[in-house]
């Protein structure tokens, strides 16, 4: 828009220089030599007694030597009146004519300030187009990003329920080892009647590994209550990437859309360039008939200067839409900013997770080692408190992942949200 107004500027400038430089040369060219055109820029004032009215100019004669005068002085007088109507008559038709070309000037200024106003319009609309496409595009290119980290997350999350599965399968497996030591604990027992501090602790330690199988049991029903979780989360995440899939062919549906809305107004805008074009057609056609004097060219300056003065609170208006573009696009930005963070700290609790299945693994390692080393009680009571402590450990580090999950959950919803409602607004 800014580029096509100065040629606008500069065609009109031209016009009226070219009005104002042959004016006083077709104003000498209609009254017919210099002497009458001096005498009617700078007229004799006379005064006259009778009339009462401003003389006429008069040629000039050039002074011959006195000869006796043919015609009586009643057919001067005659001839006199005579060239004083011809001039008034020509003063009325200049005026006329005048009159005309101020009306066809009007005319062509207003049709010039029309196609001006509609050519700032269907720039303007071309550039909001352009930048609603640049908009789609770059939601586009968000909601790819999103449904690349949500298939990697639901990978990750059956990675980990698998883990979970294998866990439980070896919590099964270490049940039923205890539930047959338990048994042949019952069959020592049996064997070992007689000998009372053999029997008593040997319940202590039955008792101790009851304890530990109704731990096992809370454990089980623990990790099936988590697994049961997961299996929703992954159900939710599979449904967000399908909403996800859904946005994406929105976006470019609606990128097709606004570059059909372009197309349109690419074809408004050349319709806008002929129509310009014709206008100017027209001007060079009444530039060989505008009127002659300068105060009808001030005038037109004048009218010229009101336009420069609208051209400029039109470009004020430009750039107050263009800062509150940057403004928006700034926003965008850290709305980026902020999935960006909220992936790194997915990051960070896939690692903490990470950590906690090789702590889980070392787990397993010890509770090897405390089948291999169950005939000695004081190393079994010591596997035991450690064991104890790392199901604590496990459990409040679970807990604090779980709630790590559930804020980094929050904060994509948060961020989806944001970039629905700035698509809105711009929508």
């Amino acid at each position: 828009m800014q580029e096509q107004q100065p040629e606008v500027y500069y065609s009109i400038s031209r016009i009226y220089n070219y009005i104002y430089c042959s004016g006083h040369h077709n104003i000498y060219h209609s009254y017919g030599d210099m002497e009458t055109w001096k005498k009617w820029k700078r007229p004799n004032l006379s005064e006259n007694s009778n009339k009462g009215s401003i003389a006429t100019p008069r040629p000039t004669v050039e002074r011959k030597s006195p000869r006796p005068s043919a015609t009586p002085p009643d057919a001067g007088i005659e001839t006199v009146k005579k060239k004083k109507e011809e001039w008034q008559k020509k003063i009325e038709s200049v005026r006329n004519q005048h009159a005309l070309n101020m009306d066809s000037l009007l005319s062509t200024t207003q049709e010039l300030q029309r196609v001006k106003q509609q050519l700032a319009l269907t720039c303007y609309a071309k550039n909001q187009a352009l930048n609603h496409a640049d908009d789609a595009t770059k939601i586009v290119e968000i909601l790819a990003e999103k449904a690349e980290f949500l298939s990697s997350e639901l990978m990750r999350l059956k990675a980990l329920l698998d883990s979970k599965v294998e866990t439980e399968a070896r919590q099964n497996q270490l049940i039923l080892k205890l539930k047959t030591d338990i048994e042949a604990l019952k069959e020592e027992l049996e064997k070992s009647k007689g000998y009372d501090d053999k029997l008593s602790e040997r319940e202590s330690f039955i008792e101790l590994l009851n304890v530990e199988l109704v731990a096992s049991k809370m454990d089980e029903s623990y990790a099936r209550t988590l697994l049961e979780e997961w299996h929703t989360k992954v159900e939710e995440l599979e449904m967000r990437i399908e909403e996800a899939n859904k946005l994406e062919i929105y976006a470019s549906e609606y990128l097709e859309s606004i570059m059909k809305r372009v197309e349109g107004n690419n074809d408004l805008l050349h319709e806008a360039e002929s129509e310009v074009d014709t206008l100017k057609e027209k001007v060079e056609l009444l530039e060989m008939t505008i009127g002659r004097q300068r105060a009808d060219v001030e005038d037109s300056q004048r009218q010229l200067c009101k336009a420069k003065e609208e051209s400029l609170e039109k470009s004020k208006e430009v750039e107050a839409l263009t800062s509150e573009l940057e403004r928006v696009k700034e926003e965008k930005a850290q709305a980026l900013n902020d999935v960006k963070l909220a992936a790194s700290k997915a990051r960070q609790a896939k690692e903490n997770l990470l950590n906690i299945q090789a702590e889980s693994e070392s787990d397993d390692a010890q509770i090897e080692d405390l089948n291999a080393f169950e005939n000695s009680k004081a190393e079994w009571e010591q596997r035991e408190l450690q064991l104890v402590s790392c199901i604590k450990k496990n459990e409040e580090e679970k807990v604090s992942l779980e709630k790590e999950i559930k804020r980094l959950l929050y904060l994509l919803k948060e961020t989806e949200e944001e970039a629905n409602a700035n698509r809105e607004e711009e929508a």
